[in-house]
């Protein structure tokens, strides 16, 4: 099975008047990944994808990891630039199984209020419907219906400050093999809190709230549970807290659990 991982984040305060360029952005490309230097395995999760793509004997492509600190609007032709890159980068991997990415979720240009969800768009308009797309995501991102359309596996970091990485990258890993195999068929249903906020888990209600996401994923046919904490300093239309379950064939399910949750 051949696999390709890559990953693009920032956060965009709306607000802020200083821009993100291109510049601003910290960009690891293409090396040489039969090297226990490289730096791209120092870098959780794709040191975990990279782990788990060799012990499953699977070969991995790395295209670039580009990340900038939060600030305002990102240049359109920055995430432009990025994006074709990235895209070119798919191309040149030829025939894939899976697709990981590492996207933050809360990226915004002054034309594209949903970044994430256009990458989304033009991987799979590029790919076609047969590819694995999964993606995890920084609790603090903006939940869209263009992201769920164009990913069969959508996943966000269960705490925060984000000590996770890691864990949910190796989730994020299993599920997207276990799709690729035909060992379950994934749908996602979000459902809008109506929340605006900051949700430190290291608090006790919020820890218990962990815990009770983590146990819900315990039950039959669900296969991830997600809340989505969302950026309040992102003004777009799909601000604000989200629940997002994973199921495996079961809409209503997941569409009752999100409610529940």
């Amino acid at each position: 099975m051949k696999l390709f991982c890559a990953g693009l984040e920032t956060e965009t305060n709306t607000f802020s008047p200083i821009p993100t360029g291109l510049k601003d952005f910290h960009i690891t490309r293409q090396s040489d990944l039969s090297s226990a230097m490289d730096p791209i395995k120092q870098i959780a999760p794709f040191a975990q994808w990279l782990d788990m793509a060799s012990a499953d004997n699977h070969k991995m492509t790395f295209g670039l990891y580009g990340w900038a600190q939060p600030a305002g609007f990102t240049a359109e032709s920055a995430y432009q630039q990025l994006l074709d890159e990235l895209l070119a980068a798919v191309k040149a991997a030829g025939d894939i199984d899976i697709v990981l990415l590492l996207l933050h979720g809360a990226m915004v240009t002054q034309q594209i209020d949903d970044c994430e969800g256009d990458l989304l768009l033009r991987l799979r308009q590029q790919l076609g419907p047969d590819v694995v797309i999964a993606a995890e995501l920084d609790l603090h991102c903006h939940l869209t219906e263009q992201m769920l359309a164009n990913a069969d596996i959508l996943i966000s970091y269960k705490e925060y400050p984000h000590t996770d990485v890691a864990a949910r990258g190796v989730e994020l890993y299993q599920l997207a093999y276990a799709t690729a195999c035909k060992q379950c068929q994934p749908v996602m249903v979000q459902y809008d809190c109506q929340l605006i906020g900051m949700y430190p888990t290291s608090s006790p209600v919020m820890q218990e709230f962990v815990d009770t996401l983590m146990a819900a994923e315990q039950e039959k046919n669900i296969l991830s549970v997600s809340f989505i904490h969302g950026f309040p300093f992102g003004d777009v239309p799909d601000a604000g807290g989200k629940i997002l379950v994973v199921a495996d064939a079961d809409q209503q399910q997941a569409a009752r659990g999100a409610e529940q949750l």
